[in-house]
């Protein structure tokens, strides 16, 4: 798979892969601050605006905590941007921990009560257990 390196630091690889047009995110540290997420994604909308990106892969394997406020960030101001230029399937990668996810749930809940015109229905949400999984369902729905 022949991938066009987006961006990399201590806390992200994002990679680009024009034949699925997905974007590939994966963390590399336990725990992202808040103005460098942002950032990173603000660069990741740059690509996204001037590719044919229409799926992105979040591997978020190497967290171990996240902050609430990045994850609002990127639901209610970040996905709607980058979904008027195409991407609206995303395909999620968690790191095997029950607190985690858990952590991912009550933001949702958190999320719902507090920006009640943001729908998470209107994006097409999946998990998947690796970036090989989130490829595979790449290659079923090009398929289809």
């Amino acid at each position: 798979m022949q991938e066009t390196e987006i961006y990399i630091d201590k806390y992200f690889k994002v990679t680009y892969n024009k034949q699925y047009k997905v974007l590939i995110c994966k963390t590399l540290v336990q725990f992202i601050p808040s103005s460098t997420f942002q950032v990173v994604f603000a660069q990741m909308k740059d690509a996204i605006v001037q590719n044919p990106i229409e799926r992105m892969i979040f591997d978020k394997q190497s967290l171990k905590t996240f902050d609430q406020n990045s994850m609002t960030w990127y639901h209610v101001e970040w996905k709607p941007q980058v979904a008027k230029f195409g991407l609206r399937t995303h395909f999620k990668i968690l790191p095997d921990d029950l607190l985690f996810k858990t952590s991912v749930k009550v933001g949702r809940e958190r999320i719902r009560k507090e920006f009640p015109d943001f729908r998470f229905e209107d994006y097409d949400i999946q998990y998947c257990d690796s970036i090989e999984d989130a490829l595979q369902k790449i290659n079923k729905l090009r398929a289809s």
